[in-house]
């Protein structure tokens, strides 16, 4: 009972360690996020699209080091479900950005034109760096004078992929999301030219779908320890294949009219897989990281690199097949779901059984 106790018992930071994933948690934050401030003043004169895409290439290697720096430093600071919680909590804050940058972003598109989305986020990483500079402090516990070799690295990799429960969680936490980015990739042809909404209402329609995910997070975080992490994630990914298949049924099955009568049959069950969804990353992150404390770095880049190469390749999927109705967006979000619930079933719950 005790080493159960203190398995999610915080941990005090310190300074001056090093990580296998390379570096201190501290020292990679800051020039990551001053490439990000660099790449978005780029941004706000860049003289043609080609060259905004680079812009935005670069923003986006400043930017990865948020998430996957910080689900290692919530792993270096607590234990397995403490850190569940946390991340729990940090779910439904990050959803914060979905609910309110689309509504921002064109009102500010709408008064000052599209560069000034750009100053704003410049302004937004200037106080980032500040924050991470100043307050940001060092977690790492376990010093590594080797974490940049390469062979190293590799040889940590090698150790991931080989355990069976990390690809579990992986596997889960990827179809996952790829049931989410099928949502970001469809939803403005399906809300504005599938069923007429102004361009100016797009935002409210994410912030209605958003909200589900929002309150799946703080559910996750208020039962998670009653119930346990791989629960509550068995229940979700059962959330999100009901919810996944009963949005795909509905989208073979009705025609909704246009407007917002339509729009709501649309986002619906869309409300309900976000939520679903929230259940499931947070948990299953901790849980994928949890058995590597010393590669935490590693472990939490892994499954940023493969939960964002299958969102992005969901993604495509339901451009390309984009026919002028939300089938295709609702039908790959349920392949997704039911993707999600038979990894769970089988490569999480065998390797979690005693």
């Amino acid at each position: 009972m005790g080493a159960e106790r203190d398995r999610d018992k915080p941990v005090a930071p310190h300074r001056g360690t090093a990580d296998p994933a390379g570096g201190v948690r501290a020292g990679q934050y800051r020039p990551r996020v001053f490439i990000y401030l660099l790449a978005s003043l780029y941004c706000v004169f860049a003289p043609s699209i080609e060259l905004l895409i680079a812009g935005r290439f670069f923003q986006a290697v400043g930017a990865c080091c948020g998430p996957v720096l910080g689900r290692a430093v919530v792993r270096d600071l607590y234990g397995r479900d403490q850190a569940a919680k946390v991340m729990s909590y940090m779910a439904s804050a990050m959803a914060l950005a979905p609910f309110v940058a689309p509504m921002a972003g064109g009102w500010f598109h709408s008064m000052f034109g599209w560069r000034s989305n750009f100053v704003l986020l410049a302004l937004f990483g200037l106080g980032l760096l500040v924050a991470v500079w100043f307050v940001l402090e060092e977690t790492n516990r376990h010093p590594d004078p080797q974490a940049l070799d390469p062979g190293r690295m590799l040889g940590n990799y090698g150790q991931l992929l080989r355990n069976r429960l990390y690809l579990g969680y992986v596997a889960v936490v990827t179809f996952s999301v790829a049931g989410l980015f099928t949502f970001i990739s469809g939803a403005s042809f399906v809300l504005i030219d599938m069923l007429g909404l102004p361009p100016e209402h797009f935002g409210f329609g994410f912030c209605i779908v958003v909200t589900g995910y929002m309150s799946g997070g703080l559910i996750s975080a208020r039962l998670t320890h009653r119930i346990g992490l791989e629960r509550m994630v068995g229940l979700g990914v059962v959330g999100c294949a009901l919810t996944g298949v009963i949005g795909a049924a509905m989208a073979w099955t009705l025609v909704p009219p246009p407007g917002w009568p339509g729009a709501f049959l649309v986002l619906a069950p869309m409300m309900a897989f976000f939520l679903c969804t929230a259940l499931v990353l947070p948990n299953s992150t901790a849980g994928a990281i949890a058995p590597f404390a010393r590669m935490a770095g590693i472990a939490s880049a892994g499954i940023g690199f493969i939960q964002m190469g299958g969102g992005a390749l969901a993604g495509w999927v339901v451009a390309q097949a984009f026919d002028g109705t939300h089938r295709p967006m609702a039908t790959v979000t349920a392949v997704m779901g039911v993707a999600a619930l038979a990894a769970y079933l089988t490569l999480v719950r065998p390797a979690t059984r005693p």
